[in-house]
């Protein structure tokens, strides 16, 4: 009877990851359609070179706000729902006041530091950029609170909440005011473009703040705070060193470029890169519902359990992104196209990014399994080792290849680094990686049998 009921509670469980799986991922759509729209008006209101100055100002500003996180929109997606599994009350509260004090004080100092050093270093020979970067600094605050907002909705269990206001509100408001700025006759740069961030950062910081409040569980109310600082603290560095390398990968084509003073590239690349991380959605959109659930999990030590969500993960994950990511491959000239004719020299790199994220998919949503059983010093060093590495190396192609190959680089680094994932967790977590494993949890045994 015991197994049974493990059973069923398993299936129950793989039934929860698709149900709300299929939610995020409808998000996920509805925002990418939102996306697609606000870039593709902002590309023909600004200009491939106007818009490569506003996409070089978004990646360093959204790579300073999961900086400013310190960690926890990831820290807080574990502690949160281990502390309520466990009912520690206390340490749920001290974890959030804790959390949105002190980003909003990191973010506050660092916005203030970088407005100095733009006044300093940049405003004299780039006054148009540095403009956008000014009005970007001040988003900076309103960015990383969401993130950190939304990780604690995430935690309570709100997908929805938690998703769009990032997904949707986000790219909409940007959408609304440009179209708005054009209506009324304001210069179409990448100041507007910039103002037009600002806007939208604090719509979605107070939409997911709101999240929190109505989703925080009752039994929370009228609570003490317990602060684990030390705890946290731990936890911190590692997940500061994989936020910056997520983020460094993610925009190292862009800061590459843009460093190199190729801003029409840079736009070009932008818009190459957003299109073909239109195939990570699937797997994006699962690992929202996985991450929290793996978290559970492992507090409860259920390795069983654990491996059969991972499979099933797996699949989601691949089936999702083959729907995307082939029709991004054969159709990517033509989508480039809507956003202007000088775009449509990112359409090999669109299609080969997007390749390469369906063979990712094949692994899963691996970095969360790592993170979320309490191997986030490993997790920090496959991610780092491979962000720069790959900056490294794009810095050196980027003369020579341009944007194809900035693009092979990037898709090559996310292979092998997914490939090692795979590895540590088969040895160490002692799970079969991806897609793999229905097949060598057969082969194994047989392996075993010949063998002996």
């Amino acid at each position: 009877m015991r197994s049974l009921g493990k059973a069923f509670a398993q299936l129950k469980a793989g039934r929860r990851l698709a149900t709300a799986s299929i939610t995020a991922l409808a998000i996920f759509g509805a925002g990418t359609g939102f996306s697609f729209l606000a870039q593709v008006v902002a590309a023909r209101f600004l200009g491939a070179d106007a818009y490569g100055e506003y996409a070089i100002v978004v990646a360093w500003i959204m790579l300073a706000a999961s900086l400013c996180t310190l960690g926890f929109h990831i820290s807080l997606v574990r502690l949160i729902p281990a502390y309520l599994c466990c009912e520690r009350w206390s340490e749920v509260n001290g974890a959030v006041r804790f959390a949105i004090g002190a980003t909003a004080l990191v973010s506050v100092v660092v916005a203030a530091l970088g407005s100095l050093t733009i006044e300093i270093f940049i405003s004299a020979t780039h006054p148009g950029l540095a403009r956008a970067f000014q009005i970007g600094l001040v988003a900076l605050p309103f960015l990383t609170l969401h993130l950190v907002s939304a990780s604690i909705v995430r935690s309570f269990g709100g997908i929805v909440l938690a998703l769009a206001p990032e997904r949707i509100l986000r790219d909409g408001v940007i959408l609304a005011s440009l179209i708005g700025a054009a209506w009324i006759g304001l210069t179409m740069n990448a100041t507007t473009a910039a103002a037009a961030l600002l806007v939208s950062s604090i719509a979605i910081f107070l939409v997911a703040l709101y999240g929190a409040k109505r989703l925080r569980p009752p039994a929370l109310s009228g609570r003490a705070s317990s602060y684990a600082i030390r705890e946290w603290v731990a936890l911190a560095l590692p997940l500061i060193c994989l936020t910056l390398a997520d983020n460094l990968l993610a925009r190292s084509g862009v800061m590459v470029l843009g460093m190199d003073g190729r801003t029409r590239e840079a736009g070009v690349f932008a818009v190459a890169f957003s299109l073909a991380q239109l195939a990570a959605l699937p797997r994006m959109a699962v690992a929202t519902v996985f991450a929290p659930t793996v978290s559970d999990l492992h507090a409860r030590q259920d390795r069983s359990a654990l491996q059969i969500l991972s499979v099933r993960a797996a699949w989601l994950s691949f089936s999702g992104t083959a729907c995307v990511a082939i029709p991004i491959v054969v159709l990517a000239p033509t989508l480039l196209s809507w956003f202007g004719p000088r775009f449509t020299d990112g359409a090999s790199a669109a299609s080969l990014l997007a390749s390469a994220q369906l063979v990712c998919a094949a692994f899963g949503p691996q970095q969360h399994l790592i993170t979320m059983t309490g191997h986030e010093r490993m997790a920090a060093t496959l991610m780092t080792a491979c962000a720069v590495t790959t900056f490294a190396i794009c810095m050196v192609m980027s003369s020579t290849l341009g944007i194809f190959g900035v693009a092979f680089v990037i898709a090559a680094s996310i292979v092998i680094w997914n490939i090692a994932m795979a590895q540590f967790i088969h040895a160490r977590l002692r799970l079969l990686p991806g897609l793999a494993a229905p097949f060598m949890t057969r082969i194994t045994p047989a392996v075993n049998r010949s063998e002996a």
